[in-house]
This record gives structure tokens, C-alpha cells and sequence, in this order.
């Protein structure tokens, strides 16, 4: 049998019983030492340690060892008895250290049956400590992996590899006599030796407990024990915790990264990816259900570092059991509004490893930091909810100073947070919460928290002049309030202008600019000092200029800066224009800050910037009850032609603030009907109105409009003469479209209409929206028809020639087929406006005389050209594109053709100022 045995074992590669004889190398066996280490070298000190002081046989460092130990090791042992709570600070022997001397097991097991004593699972710790003593009684022979795996599940307990031991013992405990033990054990693969060993090691550390503490048995590791078995654990532990980083992957202090043993019940093995149950539906991501911290019953070193014997814990637990190990650090401290106190993130650290994030009450840390920041950020703070009568009489103070400090605004003011911060800070002391100051209050005197402004401010600071810094100011009907801010950085830093919602649409940035009469000789100055270095020159002395503009300049309804350059352009003769200014303007607390309110005096749109708040505010509807009356009473289906009766200009709604609201009433499409509506702005009741009435006019001019389409036929006849002659690869091309009879012939027929229809169907002006008006309107269309046919068709025929006669002259220049294109395209008479179409002309006579003077001089024409050059690829604001494009053609007359006149002035001053905007 014993030969079987041996060459079953030789078969699997393994050794038998016998001698075994090990060789050297020479040089290997010759450094080798010859005695082996002495085991108080090589041991850990911690149990020696503990005895040497509980025997008060002196310090280890000093005890005549024969083969004293080195320091590396003495270090790491005080270094456990600390951890364990054994030693203090001085090294001296503490309580628990005393009763650790007392057992005698390895103080971490001794430490972990103190805790479960106190824990109340003294009977279960007892087991787990006696299994940590002896070898793992695990088996997995590689004949039966599979096997002994399975046999083990059964006894794996989740998230613990502690409670599996327990799971084991409690198991093989109903095994009466050695023969149902050893059957038991080959059953689970379990090593019937360890497993006697393990009983008799528990035999001894029960003795060695008894009487100490009751030993009742737990047959079920329920909740309450696994925590409690937890719990004494991690207090033998404390600097074996590790933090998950992924699957199987820890990292423990000194940034060491461990793999969870494969043994263990934790080792998360990788399932099979699930198959999608769609085709375009990938595959569920599994989730790692292993616990984020871990305490480890050893780490060990093979093919890498491994953590064997861990259990999932609460870091919680960390920081009441081992709060002699932890560092706490504090960052961030601030005022939480919602807690009502201040509030600092405590980082608890242990063995340099963050275990716990949370906030905690600054006050109990640093008292004074805490006071500060109270102060700073909840009693400055005018939005916090004090609820104390202090609070809303400094309030109402700390108004009525910035309201002085704002209208004077002098430099050397001091700073209103500081000053009301110094008060408070006299008068607080450790109050870093809301509990503490209703408290402090309560036991003092109501008023002791009440500013003066003797605290805050000198009474000369607070002198102002009330006309120059006014309350509330008029604009024509309407009444704006003024609030005054001395925030300097903030938004509502200087004046900010309180603008009922209706009365936005009339307000200019000149008018608020120029609200308030105290700003005005600090802007004009600051806006002088900013001109460039030459025009600024011509103005010296200033201060005289600047009073001279605060008494005299007018702004106007426009733009605040295009006003005063105009104006310092015409009264000191400097020429001044907007971009001289670029974009230094005025500073934020000399530029009103305009704030539109709507019917419940809630905030709609609000800055500086008068455009961008006109736009925001456009975008508002004002809903409300009363509009839906004025809707029910004035909007109605028209049934054909003009049967709604008269339309006021406006119909009162309510009043915002004291600004009334008020509708437009108007005219809009809808369907093959026009309807009354009313509209909340002018320009779209204008734009809506308008199409309207050329609807109306259309269904009731039908005959008048029939005769229109047979007399514009004679438009089509062909043009006189055929291409022209002479006038070079230049206008080849495009004469021989030009005179091919293609644009003037059925498209001059559709451009006519549009232009007498677009001429005599408006009804101008617009308003009043009257009955009488209307029908006046289609009888004088009706009596002017003819004669404007007859009009624009002489007009047609004279611009025709002139460009004929242009063409066959044979004479040129460069640019004059763009500038036939521009003044005479195919469908001039449709983009001409009839106003402008009288003059065309003349514009036509400038371009004939410019190219016979060119063919003469063309040096003289090039000179010209460069002076119109400029203008002819600028780009004029929108609102001023259409008086910019005809002033333009004007000015080219005045160059070219200056004896044919102009008719309107004309300047580059005046093409540069439409420029500007």
C-alpha cells in the first residue's frame, strides 16, 4: 500500500516519504550564515513587547538579549500595539493592554476577543480567532478542484470570509465522536488533522476566557452577530482595510494594490456575458457586487500580492473603533443656508487612506474662522431668512446709507461690508449657526444687535443733494422710480431705473442716460477725458466745457453718444463723431441699469444695455384677465369689405405701475377673411393693418384692376435700337441680353404692376383706421389710376431711351455696366420706389456725361472714382440702408454731373454720419 501510495504520488509529480538532500554551490554554501536566525529576530515583537511592559521588566530596547533584535522590528511592533490600543502616546501600558498581557493568545486575536466581548459575541469570535490560529482546513486536492469547490460553496457565507469559518465549525459541531468527524471532513474536503488541531486550540482560549465572560453559543450568525463578529474583527484589523478599485482589485495604505485571493468567498469570477434580446441591443454591463471596503486577515506575497480571509465592513465602523489611528483634515468651510449653520468637509484619513467624507459644524473646530464666515456670508447676506428684529432694522440702515453713499459717491467711502462686518464682529462671539444667535439673543438685551450710523459711517459721508439725486423722475406721463445701489463690482451697482412694462417700448438711451442731473457733469467729463489725444486738445480747459454741456446739451430721443458728438461737433466746432469714443464709454456706476416690471412688480428683464432689455422684454406677453375683456369686447370677423366701423388708435387695458397699457387695434389676414384684432405693439399692428387693407382695396377695386392688367400690355413692345455698337469686349455680353427685348418686354409688364399696385393700394398714412378714410382711399384710386398709368408709363419709356442712347454711344468707363445694372435691372420699376422713380432719370444723365468726360479725361474720372470708392462697398446700418443707397446715387451726381444738381444735400460728412448708425 505504502508503494502504491509512492508511485501515485511520483505520478503527480510530488515527493514521498524519505530523506531529502539538498546541494549547494560553493560559493553559495560558503556566504551562507552558519546557524539559522534566532526567533526573536525573526518573530513579531508586538507579544514580547506586551509582556516585557506588563512585567514592568523595562523597555525592550535595553533587555540583555542574547541576540538582541533590530530596530526595524522593535518599531513594528510598538507600531501594532498602538493599533492595537495598548500602548498611549509615552508607550505606557494602557487598560486594554493590561487585559491583552492577561491571554494568552497573539495580541491581534486578543484585541478581537476584548471587542467581542463587548460586541456580546464572545462564543463566535472564540471559533474565528482559534480557525485564524491554525492552517486553512480547506482541501483542494487538483485531482478533485471541481469537487472541493462545490463542496465548499455550501458553507460560503456573503461578504464574509469569517463568517464562512463560523459556517464550518457550526456545521462540523454536530459531529459526535472522531469517526463522524473524519467522514464529515472527507465529505467537504476538509483536513480531518487541522480540524482536531482547530477544536483544540478553541478548547484552550475557551479556558483561558473562562469566567471572564459568558460563553453561550450562537447557532445562527444572524445581523446583529455578523456585525458584531465584524466589528471585533476590524479592531485587530485596522491597518489591514483596503478600498475597492475594480473587479478583485483593492488598494490598502501605501498605495498598495492587492487581488483578492481566488479562494475566497468575495473572488467575483467573471459570469458569461448575457446574449442581448435584441439584435441591436448590446449586452447589460454586470455590476461588481463586491463590498467597497474590506478588512483583510492576511496579505501574501506569491505571484502577487494576494488578500486572503477578508469580510466586507462599514468604514464607519473605522472611524469609532480606530479613532486613535485616524487623522481628521478640514476643508472648504462655508455657510449652509439650508442647515443654518457653517458648515466644514471633514476628511478622516487612517493610515493615509480617506475612509470618511462628510460636513461637520465648523464651530466645534475653529470657533473664531467659523464667527467670520457667519457674519460674511449669512448676516451680510441680505437674502438670509434671520427672521430677528435687528436684522430688518439694519436692513432697512444699511438702505438708507448706500442710497447717500450711492448719489454721493465719493472716493474715499468706506466699504459698507466692512464696516457693518466690524460691528458685528464686536458684539459676536463663537455664534456660527442660527441656533446660536436666537440663543445669544434671547439672553441679552433686543437691541444690543441694532447699528447706529455713527457705527458705520461719519455723518459728512451721508450729505448729498436731493434735487441733483431725485427719487423718482417724470417722462411724459409716466412716473420711473430711482433706486440707488453703492455695490461697486456688482450688477446693481449706481441707479437702476424701475420701468413699467408697457412704457419700455418709448424709452431711448438718451433719456436714461440723462435721468439723473447729479451724474451728468461726472459723465460729460469722463466722456471728454476719453476723446482721442488731438480733439480732446481742442476742447482744453475742460471743466469749463464740461458745465457748459451739463447746462446746455439736450439728448434728444436717440442715441446718448451720436447726440453729444453732434452737439460738440456744432457748439465748439471740433469735429467729434461716435467711433471717436470706441469702446471706452461710460463705466457701470454712471450708466443707469434699466429694470422692466410687469403687472405683479415682478422683474422681466433688467441691465444696462437698453436694447438687449427692449428685447427681452418684447418677448413678454402680459396675460391677463383684462386683455381677455378687451379681446371679447373689440376683436370680430370682418364678412367683406370695410364693416367694422371705426378703430381708435388705442384702447386702454389696465394700468402697470401706474403706466397704462394699452392695445392696438388693427386689421389682420386670416383665411380668405380680415379680422379685428388687437395687437400689443404698433409696429406689428401697422405691419399686419396695412397688408389688410390692400386686401379690402383688391376685393373692391376688381374692375379698376382688370382694366390696370390690359393697359400695362403695351409695355411688351420691343426696344428701338439693337445692340450697341462700339463699346467693347467690356459690354459685349450683356448688351446683347440687354437689348434682346427680354427685360423689357413681358417682365417690364409684371414690374409695372407691382409698382402701381404697390403705389395706389397702401392706404397712406395708415391711420386713422376710419370708415370715411377707407372709402375716400378706393375713390381717389379709382380717379388717380389712369393718371399714374400714364406716369410711370412716360417715365418707363424716357428711362428706356436714356439707357439706349447710352449703350449705342459707344463710350465707357469702368463700372458702367454695374451701374446700369444697379439703377435699370430687368424689374427696376418693381424695386424702385415711386417717390424714386422720378429721378432715375437724371441718375441715368449723370452716367451718359460721365462717360463722354471719361472718354476725354480719364485720369480726371479715375481721381473721382477713388473719392466715391469708400462708400460703394460699405455696409450702413439696417434702418438707415434704404436714405444711405439713394443719397449715394445723389452724391454720384454731384461728382460726375454736378450742373444736373441734386435733390437733397449731400455731403461725404452726411454719407459717413449714416454710416455711424
Amino acid at each position: 500500500a505504502q508503494s502504491s501510495a509512492n508511485q501515485r504520488a511520483g505520478r503527480a509529480g510530488r515527493l514521498g516519504p524519505g530523506v531529502c538532500v539538498r546541494l549547494y554551490a560553493e560559493d553559495d554554501f560558503a556566504e551562507r550564515p552558519r546557524f539559522g536566525m534566532p526567533e526573536i529576530q525573526r518573530t513579531n515583537l508586538a507579544e514580547v513587547i506586551l509582556r516585557i511592559k506588563a512585567f514592568r521588566l523595562g523597555d525592550i530596547e535595553t533587555f540583555p538579549f542574547l541576540n538582541p533584535p533590530g530596530s526595524q522590528a522593535i518599531r513594528a511592533g510598538y507600531g501594532l500595539l498602538h493599533e492595537l490600543g495598548a500602548l498611549d502616546g509615552n508607550n505606557a501600558l494602557t487598560p486594554v493592554g493590561a487585559e491583552l498581557a492577561r491571554l494568552p493568545v497573539d495580541p491581534t486575536l486578543g484585541r478581537m476577543l476584548l471587542q467581542a466581548r463587548t460586541e456580546n459575541v464572545l462564543p463566535e469570535m472564540l471559533v474565528i480567532a482559534a480557525g485564524l490560529s491554525v492552517p486553512d482546513p480547506r482541501e483542494r486536492p487538483e485531482e478533485a478542484r471541481e469537487a472541493a469547490a462545490a463542496a465548499h460553496r455550501t458553507f460560503v457565507a456573503e461578504g464574509s470570509d469569517f463568517l464562512t469559518l463560523l459556517a464550518i465549525w457550526q456545521a462540523a459541531s454536530v459531529m459526535d465522536g472522531s469517526n463522524a468527524l473524519r467522514r464529515f471532513c472527507k465529505r467537504n474536503y476538509l483536513s480531518n488533522t487541522r480540524m482536531r488541531e482547530w477544536r483544540d486550540i478553541h478548547r484552550q482560549l475557551s479556558e483561558a476566557v473562562a469566567g471572564r465572560a459568558a460563553l453561550a453559543p450562537t447557532h445562527a450568525a444572524g445581523p446583529a452577530v455578523a456585525d458584531g463578529v465584524h466589528r471585533s474583527i476590524l479592531t485587530g484589523l485596522l491597518g489591514q482595510l483596503a478600498q475597492r478599485q475594480e473587479r478583485n482589485s483593492y488598494k490598502t495604505s501605501g498605495n498598495r494594490l492587492l487581488t483578492v485571493f481566488p479562494g475566497s468567498g468575495l473572488y467575483a469570477r467573471k459570469d458569461r456575458p448575457q446574449k442581448p434580446k435584441r439584435g441591436d441591443e448590446p449586452a447589460q454591463e454586470e455590476k461588481n457586487r463586491q463590498p467597497l471596503w474590506v478588512a483583510i486577515g492576511e496579505i501574501v506575497q506569491t505571484s502577487q500580492l494576494f488578500a486572503r480571509m477578508i469580510a466586507g465592513i462599514n468604514p464607519e465602523w473605522a472611524v469609532e473603533l480606530g479613532s486613535h489611528l485616524c487623522e481628521r483634515r478640514y476643508t472648504e468651510p462655508l455657510w449652509n443656508g439650508k442647515a443654518g449653520r457653517v458648515l466644514v468637509i471633514e476628511r478622516i484619513l487612517l493610515h493615509g487612506m480617506e475612509i470618511s467624507r462628510r460636513k461637520v459644524d465648523y464651530g466645534r473646530i475653529d470657533a473664531n474662522a467659523a464667527t467670520e464666515i457667519f457674519i460674511r456670508e449669512a448676516l451680510l447676506d441680505e437674502e438670509t431668512p434671520v427672521g430677528l428684529r435687528f436684522f430688518a432694522a439694519n436692513r432697512a440702515l444699511r438702505h438708507k446709507i448706500e442710497t447717500a453713499l450711492t448719489r454721493k459717491r465719493a472716493p474715499q467711502t468706506r466699504d459698507l461690508d466692512e464696516a457693518f462686518y466690524d460691528f458685528y464682529a464686536k458684539h459676536l462671539k463663537d455664534v456660527s449657526s442660527l441656533h446660536d444667535l436666537n440663543r445669544l439673543v434671547k439672553s441679552r438685551e433686543p437691541d444690543f444687535l441694532v447699528a447706529k450710523e455713527e457705527d458705520l459711517v461719519e455723518e459728512r459721508e451721508l450729505e448729498f443733494d436731493r434735487a441733483a439725486f431725485p427719487d423718482d423722475v417724470s417722462l411724459g406721463n409716466t412716473v420711473l422710480s430711482l433706486e440707488y445701489a453703492y455695490t461697486p463690482g456688482e450688477d446693481r451697482d449706481g441707479v437702476t431705473v424701475r420701468v413699467p412694462l408697457p412704457a419700455a417700448g418709448s424709452l431711448s438711451e438718451a433719456q436714461v442716460v440723462w435721468l439723473v442731473p447729479g451724474l451728468r457733469e461726472e459723465q460729460i467729463g469722463h466722456l471728454l477725458r476719453a476723446l482721442p489725444k488731438a480733439l480732446r486738445r481742442s476742447l482744453h480747459p475742460l471743466e469749463p466745457k464740461v458745465r457748459e454741456v451739463v447746462a446746455e446739451f439736450q439728448p434728444g430721443g436717440g442715441e446718448f453718444l451720436a447726440g453729444l458728438a453732434e452737439f460738440l461737433t456744432r457748439r465748439f466746432g471740433v469735429k467729434v463723431s461716435l467711433s471717436d469714443w470706441a469702446e471706452r464709454h461710460l463705466p457701470d456706476h454712471l450708466r443707469p441699469r434699466v429694470e422692466v416690471i410687469d403687472q405683479k412688480n415682478q422683474t422681466v428683464a433688467s441691465g444696462r444695455d437698453l436694447q438687449a432689455v427692449r428685447a427681452v422684454a418684447d418677448t413678454v406677453e402680459v396675460r391677463s384677465d383684462a386683455w381677455e375683456r378687451a379681446a371679447r369686447c373689440w376683436e370680430r370677423v370682418g364678412k367683406g369689405g370695410w364693416d367694422f366701423g371705426d378703430l381708435p388708435e388705442t384702447v386702454p387695458v389696465e394700468e402697470i405701475a401706474g403706466v397704462p397699457l394699452l392695445a392696438y387695434p388693427g386689421l389682420k389676414i386670416e383665411g380668405e377673411r380680415v379680422a379685428v384684432r388687437l395687437f400689443r405693439k404698433p409696429e406689428e399692428r401697422a405691419q399686419c393693418t396695412a397688408a389688410a387693407v390692400v386686401r379690402l382695396a383688391e376685393s373692391e377695386l376688381t374692375k379698376d384692376l382688370a382694366w390696370l392688367d390690359k393697359e400695362l400690355l403695351t409695355f411688351s413692345r420691343p426696344a428701338r435700337t439693337a445692340a450697341a455698337k462700339g463699346m467693347g469686349n467690356a459690354l459685349d455680353a450683356w448688351n446683347v441680353r440687354a437689348a434682346s427685348g427680354t427685360a423689357w418686354g413681358a417682365t417690364a409688364q409684371q414690374s409695372a404692376l407691382r409698382h402701381i399696385r404697390g403705389h395706389c393700394l397702401p392706404m397712406l398714412p395708415l391711420l386713422p383706421l376710419t370708415a370715411e378714410r377707407y372709402q375716400n382711399h378706393l375713390e381717389a384710386v379709382h380717379k388717380d389710376l389712369p393718371a399714374l398709368v400714364r406716369k410711370v408709363k412716360d417715365l418707363f419709356d424716357k428711362i428706356r431711351d436714356l439707357r439706349e442712347v447710352i449703350l449705342a454711344s459707344g463710350k465707357t468707363y469702368s463700372g458702367l455696366p454695374g451701374d446700369l445694372q444697379r439703377l435699370v435691372p430687368e424689374n427696376f420699376l418693381a424695386e424702385t420706389p415711386h417717390d424714386r422713380l422720378m429721378h432715375l432719370p437724371r441718375y441715368l444723365r449723370a452716367v451718359q456725361i460721365r462717360a463722354e468726360r471719361a472718354a476725354i479725361n480719364p485720369a480726371k474720372d479715375a481721381e473721382k472714382a477713388r473719392a466715391l470708392a469708400p462708400f460703394v462697398s460699405a455696409h450702413p446700418p439696417g434702418k438707415n440702408r434704404e436714405e444711405f443707397r439713394w443719397m449715394l446715387e445723389e452724391f454720384r451726381v454731384s461728382l460726375f454731373a454736378q450742373e444736373l444738381g441734386t435733390a437733397s444735400p449731400v455731403s461725404v460728412r452726411r454719407l459717413e454720419g449714416l454710416l455711424e448708425g
